[in-house]
């Protein structure tokens, strides 16, 4: 189900990838729990440090309450340049909170 979510949301936007994660307790790594991905070449699995303060992203989300966060073009935006060492060239994040942990 959750697959076939990511897969249906990655088509309709017509992006490359679609992926459910989480962050750790310190803001420093992405854990890929989830995804759907148009080609092979774009799949993320298991857990990276992503080159941007993930603390950012808990800031928008739990302090600030947005609803999400997107970046058209990551190398633009210092905030989240490092993201492109890992071929992102941009993003819309979710958030989910699950039990005080953020996922998305």
């Amino acid at each position: 189900m959750i697959y076939e979510t990511l897969k249906a949301t990655g088509e309709f936007l017509g992006i490359d990838r679609a992926m459910l994660a989480m962050t750790d307790a310190e803001n420093e790594l992405i854990h890929f729990r989830a995804g759907w991905y148009s080609d092979a070449k774009f799949a993320q699995e298991g857990t990276v440090r992503p080159g941007a303060d993930l603390a950012n992203l808990r800031l928008d989300f739990v302090e600030q309450g947005k609803p999400y966060i997107s970046c058209a073009a990551v190398s633009a935006e210092p905030r989240f340049s490092g993201l492109a060492g890992n071929g992102i060239t941009g993003f819309i994040a979710a958030p989910i909170i699950v039990d005080g942990e953020l996922w998305g």
